[in-house]
């Protein structure tokens, strides 16, 4: 259970980084804490959607490396980096 635990924040860490650096925008600026968030969220959300639209909803632990797994997951973290941008953006408001 904490091998899980350690490898979820680890691969969201590495899955929080892409994302955000795939997202085309010089204003995102969001922290380091928040970029692990959307990482982690795209790993067990990207895991859930791809379960459910090519394994009848069951995780399977696959040999090697999951290609397909890890793209959804990446998307589904670009979806919270641009919506974590936007929220980030809109509350700092405009300084003159």
């Amino acid at each position: 259970m904490l091998g899980t635990i350690l490898w979820i924040i680890i691969g969201g860490i590495i899955i929080g980084l892409i994302a955000k650096w795939i997202v085309p925008s010089n204003r995102d600026n969001i922290p380091f804490w928040l970029t692990i968030v959307c990482g982690i969220l795209g790993i067990l959300v990207g895991n859930w959607i791809y379960a459910a639209l090519f394994h009848n909803g069951q995780f399977v632990e696959t040999s090697g490396f999951d290609w397909w797994r890890h793209i959804w997951q990446v998307a589904v973290a670009i979806v919270f980096v641009i919506i974590a941008s936007a929220i980030t953006a809109g509350s700092r408001g405009r300084r003159v």
